[in-house]
């Protein structure tokens, strides 16, 4: 996905691979539950809170992925998020930028998807959000770090509610 696949973590690149095959075919926000992101994921996820969390295993230099769910509401539509976490503060993200936001944006065009730029209150932009049928998929500028190679990499991304 990247111009540097040889030094991505094959376990975080299997990863990113699961994560857009999921974005790519979650057909609304209904599907969004524990039981079917779990499956895609090849994961179970455990009540924490509110919400229903999977916490995965060391995927190379410390990296590790977790996905969850909210239930919906009245008010809200059911919510997904899915992060790459390193406990080493200005950890290299090389090995889990096999997600990175060029990536990330021809692969949903591709599939229906519409980017919409979220513009910043101080000039330019603070990220973007993908939309298709009810789903609103949010990265901000917030969820993404450098690699050395110049790849914006994508930590964390997650649904918004769109109503």
């Amino acid at each position: 996905m990247t111009s540097v696949a040889s030094s991505h973590s094959p376990a975080a690149a299997r990863v990113a691979q699961q994560l857009m095959t999921f974005l790519t075919t979650v057909p609304s926000s209904e599907a969004l539950t524990a039981d079917y992101v779990g499956q895609q994921f090849g994961a179970t996820l455990a009540g924490d809170g509110e919400r229903s969390v999977y916490r995965s295993s060391d995927l190379g230099s410390g990296w590790n992925y977790g996905v969850a769910v909210t239930p919906g509401n009245r008010t809200m539509k059911r919510g997904f998020e899915f992060w790459f976490y390193n406990p080493m503060p200005g950890a290299d993200p090389t090995p889990i930028c096999a997600l990175n936001l060029d990536a990330l944006r021809q692969q949903l065009v591709a599939h229906g998807f519409v980017e919409r730029v979220v513009p910043s209150e101080r000039g330019g932009t603070d990220g973007s959000d993908f939309l298709k049928g009810d789903l609103v998929l949010t990265v901000t500028s917030r969820d993404l770090v450098n690699a050395p190679n110049g790849d914006e990499c994508i930590t964390r991304l997650q649904t918004t509610d769109g109503r």
